[in-house]
C-alpha cells in the first residue's frame, strides 16, 4: 500500500513543549546534527523572538524547499498568474466585519530572502517521538478514510465525489488556541486532495493553524516554495478567539496556477502570497481534484485522553464555537464558485466533537458556513 503524499502548512504553531524521554545515543547525536545542518541554510539575516525561536533570513533560491530531488531544475515563480476573487466583500458583510481579517506577524527580511523557523534539536527529537508512537498513520491532517485509525478523531465537512473536479479550496478559518500535551495534535484545515477512492497512492495538500510542533508541519518536510520576505511560515499569531469575544479569522484559499501548475496558498483578504507546492511534487493533482474539504483534526498518544478541538467548545448560540466562514472552491475554469458537490458531515470522536450541518446564509450574503469542535476527553 502507497502512502498519501500529504503535506501541511500550518501557520499557525501555538505551543512550544520540551520533549522529554530516554537519552539519545552518540549514533543518534550525530544523525540529529547531520539533519540539522542540513535544514538550517547559513542566513543572511536572524531575528529573535520573545519566546526564543530563531527565524533566519535564508536566500530565496538557498531555501530548503530545493534540496528536494525533484526541484533540482525547478525555476521559482515569485507571484501566481491568477489570483482568487472572494466570493463575499467583507466590507458590505456586517456579519464578517465583526471579526478581524489576520494574516500573521511581519518580519522584515531583505528583499531576496525569506523568514525560515529554524529548526531545533528539540523539534526533531519530537518529530521522531510522534513517528514513533503512530507508525502506522504519521499524518496530522484531516483525512477522507481517518475513521477506525487509532486516537485520531477529526469534525469536518467534505465534498462528495465529482468528476467535475476542483482547482481550489479556500475559506476564512477562525483561530483559537486549543491546550495540547507533548502528544497531542489539534489543527484546524482547509484541504485538497485527489482521487483517493480507486487508489490509496493518492496526493493531497492542507493549510490552517495547529497546535503543537509535531511531525512534518510546516518547513520540516521540504517541497514548499517560501515566497514572502515578510511573512513566515509557524510563526505564532498574536490574535486569538477569545469565548464570547473578539474572533479572528485567517482567510486561506489554496489554488492551482494556470500557466504553471503549481499549487499556491494565499490569503485573500490581505492579498498576500505565502509560496506553493512545485506541481512535480504532486503528480496526480495534474489533473482536477475531485474532493475538497474544511474541518478539524487532533490525535493523541497511548493513554491519553483527546485534546480539544477548534474553540473547546460546541454552541450554536454567541461567539463560543469554532466555525468556517465563506466556502468557496475554483472549478476547473478557474472560476470562483461555491462547491457543486453535495457536503458530506464527517465526525469519527463523538461526544468529543461535532460537526454542526453547512448552513447558507443569505441575509449576510457569506455563502456556506459551519461550526465544529468540542472539548476533547475520553473519544475511544
Amino acid at each position: 500500500m502507497a502512502s498519501s503524499n500529504l503535506l501541511i502548512v500550518s501557520l499557525l504553531v501555538l505551543t512550544t513543549y520540551v520533549v522529554g524521554g530516554k537519552a539519545l545515543s552518540k549514533e543518534e547525536d550525530l544523525e540529529l546534527e547531520k539533519q540539522l545542518n542540513s535544514l538550517n541554510k547559513p542566513p543572511v539575516k536572524t531575528i529573535q523572538e520573545e519566546n526564543g525561536d530563531l527565524f533566519d533570513c535564508i536566500g530565496i533560491n538557498k531555501q530548503p524547499a530545493f534540496d528536494h530531488p525533484l526541484l533540482k531544475d525547478h525555476k521559482i515563480q515569485l507571484r501566481p498568474s491568477w489570483y482568487p476573487k472572494p466570493l463575499v466583500d467583507v466590507t458590505t458583510s456586517t456579519k464578517l466585519q465583526s471579526t478581524t481579517m489576520v494574516k500573521g506577524t511581519t518580519f522584515w527580511c531583505p528583499k531576496g530572502t525569506v523568514p525560515i523557523r529554524r529548526t531545533q534539536k528539540e523539534d526533531l527529537i519530537r518529530a521522531k517521538s510522534f513517528l514513533e508512537t503512530f507508525p502506522a498513520f504519521p499524518t496530522t491532517t484531516i483525512q477522507p478514510n481517518t475513521p477506525g485509525t487509532p486516537r485520531s478523531y477529526q469534525a469536518a465537512i467534505f465534498t462528495n465525489y465529482t468528476t467535475k473536479g476542483y482547482f481550489g479550496v479556500g475559506a476564512y478559518i477562525n483561530i483559537h488556541n486549543p491546550k495540547v500535551g507533548p502528544q497531542q495534535w489539534s489543527s484546524s484545515q482547509i484541504y485538497i486532495a485527489s482521487d483517493f477512492q480507486t487508489t490509496y497512492d493518492f496526493d493531497a495538500l492542507s493549510a490552517g493553524w495547529a497546535a503543537n510542533r509535531t511531525f512534518c508541519y510546516n518547513l520540516l518536510c521540504n517541497g514548499f516554495v517560501q515566497i514572502n520576505h515578510e511573512l513566515p511560515i509557524g510563526h505564532p499569531f498574536s490574535n486569538i478567539s477569545v469565548y464570547d469575544g473578539a474572533q479572528f479569522d485567517l482567510p486561506l484559499y489554496i489554488g492551482k496556477d494556470p500557466k504553471t501548475g503549481n499549487w499556491w496558498l494565499v490569503n485573500t483578504y490581505h492579498n498576500f502570497n505565502y509560496g506553493y507546492w512545485p506541481k512535480e511534487l504532486f503528480p496526480s493533482l495534474m489533473v482536477p481534484a475531485p474532493f475538497l474539504a474544511w474541518g478539524g483534526y487532533t490525535k493523541t498518544g497511548d493513554n491519553e485522553t483527546s485534546p480539544p478541538m477548534g474553540s473547546g467548545y460546541f454552541e450554536y448560540s454567541g461567539n463560543h464555537t469554532s466555525y468556517f466562514r465563506a466556502l468557496i472552491a475554483a472549478n476547473v475554469n478557474y472560476e470562483i464558485t461555491l462547491p457543486y458537490s453535495k457536503f458530506e458531515m464527517v465526525t469519527d470522536g463523538t461526544p468529543c466533537y461535532i460537526v454542526g450541518a453547512v448552513q447558507f446564509d443569505f441575509k449576510e450574503d457569506i455563502h456556506y458556513n459551519f461550526v465544529y469542535g468540542g472539548p476533547g476527553g475520553k473519544c475511544g
